[in-house]
């Protein structure tokens, strides 16, 4: 008897879709968060209509292919009589097929996305669309339970399907085509409301498919339709996976049922398979994970424009730091520059980064001030919105941001920027872009082959890809939100996250002159294939090295590529986290064939805190001399988002100036590893074994009688409070965790830098 897992082993495809979006939606934590967006009041109905729109898509589909190629299989009409005579007489059991199973593995497939949704709703407590999908879902069920009687009774027959074959066009009318032809026509026949819904169902999903390959291979199309972006507008966070993975069922029905029938077709070309069935699956993932590996699809963006600032033109550190000392720190006194350093931590570090850099920039005065950002991943998302604020106001307030009483409106809108959904595009941009673009990057790799020998150079993809789709992401967000933050700061300037990274810190209207007061962003990121640093800075970092290099064992980014980049590119160079973002190749726009490119990727594969750098960075101000004996007493800010530890407990476990130290005797041990993947677990600890050597350094050397070190940590209030990695947050845990609760548990500390810097503490922290 062809039983249950035969005909499993059939809807294969469907069935591995079903896995992919349940294992999406019920094991990362993440979606707990996302989904809450339902009920928050920036998302409302909206977002909930759309989560509906899209669990309800990937449901029907997990139901219409399974019916379609069970009864294109078997050659069934959509009659109950048809599937009644595959049943065989007691003396042929073995030939005869399990009418239960033909029925209900299609049901059972939609009633199993329907629910992955109703669980994971459940679990972000949003009680209501966990209802919601349960009804729609038993309201499906009955339908297709009964729907053959509802097509008699209304329509007086039962089958809807399309029974005349078509012939081939004449170019598909010999051999192979033929055959692939007739087979899929086959199965379009057999689809449960006819042959054109069917085509129509997979003409859309091959369209986007096609949309998303062209945009992918040539991305300049994409500035005139940015398709993952709209899409991740129209269907936030998780509904754009649950979409694209809905769509992608047709197509992916289609080609393993023409595989599944065709085994005759190799006979064609003079081939035999000795499998009963080509691996097409298989195949498909080899292709998609080898085809990166051997052809460069990921080449880091550059600025387009010609008259952008070249990298060659940066000035050396010491120029730009007695520029900003000019202006930021006028006088006899002891100069003291504020570096802030900012972890990783995805958008949860990009809020926590907002919030420190903005309280801390309202401390600034009377010769200490912001002069530089070392951020990593997340963060850096914070440290471009806080960077591009300030550049914004540069001619009216040089050296901090505009204190005239519209704080509050200008964190709400900064807040919303950097808290806004980057995700949606980028799994859009994943499903439907890198996906077929790993596909056909070979034949794509011929064609830019030949392309560049007409060219006389060698060309890189640069863009079109889901790190593109993460930066247009960004774009849009921060677009979105800077009319009402232009108008808090009273801001004269648009600063864009296209803009150029150089433009935040020269002026390019006055001849590339530095910024008066602008603080320097360093974006940290790391060489995959040697383990350094790869720094994006504003300084020629070459010059800066006579006679010795503040930063060893790194490399310079934008001398690397020999452009500039856009500022959501900068942000992207420390964010490169895989599998949501690839390594980016720094190939600079004429390749040199005898050299390889760096790889670049997350800077939190060195140091997830980007303390290194900062110390690298005070430790050579500490060094520089100004006439009249003047001090250079840097000011260390560290604003670690891991959200790990709990307010109010585990005393020493954050490393503080006036934390008890570290006990060699006391065992830090968690639950006994797996032996088979204890080597990588202990190599991914080395990441927080980097970062706790420099929090200890940082507090050994600025923790004496002046204390200059500052660590401002993410607590969550509770066991149970969950602060998600991700790139959206739901207003509850940006606004409320994040912005308000975590900043109040940093109070004490709040105090301390307040009273180095000799200002008023932030009306937050007031008793």
């Amino acid at each position: 008897m062809q039983s249950w897992r035969y005909m499993f082993w059939l809807t294969r495809a469907a069935g591995g879709i079903l896995l992919i979006t349940a294992a999406a939606l019920l094991v990362p934590e993440q979606t707990r968060d996302m989904l809450e967006e339902i009920s928050d009041a920036n998302g409302g109905i909206a977002a909930a209509l759309a989560f509906h729109f899209c669990l309800i898509i990937l449901c029907f589909n997990l139901w219409h292919w399974p019916r379609t190629v069970l009864s294109a299989w078997y050659e069934l009409m959509d009659e109950a009589q048809a599937r009644a005579s595959l049943a065989a007489p007691p003396d042929q059991k073995d030939s005869s097929v399990n009418i239960t199973a033909l029925k209900q593995i299609p049901r059972l497939l939609f009633l199993g996305g329907a629910a992955a949704g109703a669980v994971a709703a459940l679990k972000s407590h949003q009680y209501l669309q966990a209802a919601i999908v349960l009804a729609w879902a038993a309201g499906g069920y009955w339908f297709f339970t009964y729907r053959l009687q509802l097509q008699k009774r209304i329509l007086g027959r039962e089958s809807l399907q399309y029974c005349r074959r078509s012939e081939p066009p004449c170019w598909a009318r010999h051999s192979l085509m033929a055959s692939f032809w007739r087979t899929g026509d086959v199965l379009l026949r057999h689809a449960p409301f006819g042959r054109t819904p069917a085509l129509l169902f997979l003409i859309v999903a091959i369209v986007f498919m096609l949309v998303g390959t062209v945009t992918s291979f040539l991305p300049w199309l994409s500035g005139w339709w940015r398709w993952s972006e709209y899409l991740g507008l129209f269907f936030s966070g998780p509904s754009a996976a649950i979409f694209c993975l809905g769509l992608t069922i047709a197509p992916l029905t289609f080609l393993l049922f023409l595989f599944d029938q065709s085994r005759r077709a190799l006979k064609l070309f003079g081939l035999s398979w000795p499998l009963r069935h080509v691996p097409v699956l298989t195949l498909l993932f080899i292709v998609i994970v080898a085809t990166p590996w051997i052809f460069d699809l990921h080449a880091v963006r550059i600025v387009a424009d010609k008259g952008a600032m070249a990298p060659e033109g940066r000035k050396p550190l010491g120029e730009l730091f007695e520029k900003w000392v000019e202006t930021c720190a006028p006088g006899s006194g002891p100069i003291r520059p504020v570096i802030v350093a900012v972890s990783g931590g995805a958008s949860r570090a990009g809020v926590w980064a907002a919030r420190i850099l903005t309280q801390v920039d309202g401390l600034s005065g009377d010769g200490a001030g912001i002069f530089a950002v070392s951020s990593v991943s997340g963060g850096s998302l914070g440290a471009a919105s806080y960077l591009a604020m300030r550049k914004s106001v540069s001619s009216s307030s040089p050296c901090f941001l505009p204190r005239n009483g519209k704080q509050n409106a200008r964190d709400q809108a900064l807040l919303d920027a950097v808290r806004s959904d980057a995700l949606g595009p980028t799994l859009a941009a994943s499903l439907f872009g890198d996906t077929p673009r790993a596909l056909f990057g070979a034949p794509a790799a011929f064609v830019r082959y030949v392309f560049g020998k007409l060219r006389g150079q060698e060309y890189s993809y640069r863009g079109g890809d889901r790190a593109e789709a993460l930066e247009r992401a960004f774009e849009h967000n921060w677009d979105a939100h800077w009319p009402k933050i232009s108008a808090a700061l009273d801001a004269k300037e648009a600063m864009a996250f296209s803009s150029p990274y150089l433009s935040l810190v020269y002026d390019t209207a006055s001849g590339q002159k530095p910024v008066p007061g602008m603080p320097l962003w360093l974006a940290n990121g790391t060489d995959s294939q040697n383990g350094d640093r790869v720094i994006t800075t504003p300084f020629d970092m070459k010059k800066t090295a006579a006679p010795v290099s503040p930063f060893t064992a790194a490399r310079d980014a934008l001398a690397l590529l020999k452009s500039d980049v856009a500022i959501s590119t900068a942000i992207t160079n420390t964010a490169r986290f895989p599998f949501l973002s690839p390594a980016g190749e720094l190939a600079p726009e004429k390749l040199d064939p005898k050299k390889y490119p760096t790889q670049i990727i997350d800077g939190g594969y060195f140091e997830n805190e980007g303390l290194e750098t900062a110390l690298n960075l005070a430790r050579w101000l500490r060094s520089r001399k100004f006439p009249g004996g003047r001090q250079v007493l840097p000011i260390i800010v560290q604003a670690t988002a891991d959200a790990e530890e709990i307010a109010g407990q585990n005393a020493g476990a954050v490393v503080l100036c006036g934390s008890v130290g570290d006990d060699p005797s006391r065992s830090l041990g968690r639950r006994r590893p797996f032996q088979l993947f204890a080597p990588l677990e202990g190599l991914n600890s080395v990441r927080s074994g980097h970062s706790h050597i420099m929090l200890r350094q940082a507090k050994a050397e600025y923790c004496g009688s002046q204390q200059s070190f500052f660590h401002f940590y993410l607590y969550k209030q509770s066991e149970d409070d969950d602060i998600p990695l991700n790139w959206v947050l739901s207003q509850t845990a940006a606004k409320d965790k994040i912005w308000d609760q975590a900043f109040k548990s940093n109070c004490s500390e709040m105090a301390a830098l307040t009273a180095a810097m000799q200002a008023a503490p932030p009306s937050q922290c007031k008793p």
